[in-house]
């Protein structure tokens, strides 16, 4: 829906919801999004750092045009009235004309918080937290537990 209604491409999209990264197989209810207002944050990497071409960009924003002017107006307006971002053409919103948040600052930020990356979910547990609050992964044998914490 981004890379229709913004031009940002899957490739350079990292969505933090909670104190996750997302990842594809996961929906965002999974992460505890469940009604209009719950918060979710997008961060952009450059083109370069996500290894996207502009050939690559260029096809698929044609397949995403294609297959959007093939739906039932009806149905796409009855999408769009749930839209909560502002309504802007494609054109306006392509991801070479923007800069791009940092791939260092993005990290940094998330990397900030007290506690262990689960390696299966990416849910940040409380640093004495022995297995993952979600999905119950022990904590990885290599993490060290901060001495203000014990």
């Amino acid at each position: 829906q981004i890379f229709q209604d913004y031009g940002f491409h899957p490739l350079v999209q990292r969505w933090i919801i909670g104190q996750c990264l997302c990842v594809d197989e996961r929906t965002v209810s999974s992460y505890g999004i469940r009604r209009d207002g719950d918060m979710a944050f997008l961060y952009l990497l450059s083109a370069k750092m996500a290894e996207l071409t502009e050939q690559r960009y260029e096809e698929d924003q044609a397949r995403v045009m294609l297959s959007s002017t093939s739906m039932p107006t009806d149905t796409s307006g009855e999408r769009r009235k749930y839209n909560t971002l502002p309504n802007m053409s494609p054109k306006k919103g392509l991801a070479r004309l923007h800069p791009p948040c940092q791939p260092s600052f993005c990290i940094s930020r998330v990397s900030l918080q007290a506690g262990w990356s689960c390696p299966k979910c990416t849910f940040i547990n409380k640093p004495t937290r022995p297995g993952c609050e979600m999905c119950s992964t022990d904590r990885p044998d290599d993490y060290v537990v901060p001495g203000s914490y014990k």
